[in-house]
């Protein structure tokens, strides 16, 4: 037993991790599968910390850090109203995920992946998501190339 729980935790924690990263890729899935389907733009933002409804005209977060949690919603200035179309609820085991600049440092809070009619995002970051321990074999990240993103395998070097 001395032996295996240690290993355990780390499997556990792994294992919650890739669920995290890959419901954030779901999200970019959806929203850029939203884009397309009603020829508006659709952006994945944070969540602000006070409120987690699914209200129309929810504003994005004022902050480049996503542990609150993050949402897709319409952001174009022809839709009839900013509608939220999902909501994903913060991180629960004090795992931390935010978004870098590709040039290194923290992006502006009104930087966000944001796709359009087209399907296309020109975001110009990373999502770098750790552990509560900083453990850099643990940590997961999606990077961003011109239109396209890729979930990086556990351990990447990340921001």
């Amino acid at each position: 037993m001395a032996i295996g729980l240690p290993g355990m935790g780390v499997f556990i924690t792994k294992s919650r991790m890739d669920a995290e990263i890959n419901a954030l890729a779901s999200g970019l899935n959806f929203a850029r599968g939203e884009a397309v389907k009603r020829g508006l733009q659709v952006s994945v933002c944070a969540v602000p910390i006070s409120d987690t409804t699914l209200l129309p005209g929810l504003q994005c977060g004022t902050t480049s850090a996503y542990d609150t949690g993050w949402m897709v919603k319409l952001t174009d200035a022809t839709a009839p109203a900013l509608l939220t179309l999902q909501v994903t609820p913060a991180m629960s085991h004090g795992e931390s995920l935010q978004a870098y600049a590709s040039t290194g440092g923290v992006l502006a809070a009104t930087t966000y992946p944001t796709f359009f009619p087209i399907g296309y995002t020109f975001f110009p970051g990373t999502f770098s998501l750790h552990d509560s321990n900083s453990t850099p074999s643990l940590y997961r990240c999606i990077t961003f190339a011109t239109g396209f993103w890729t979930v990086q395998p556990a351990g990447t070097a990340c921001p």
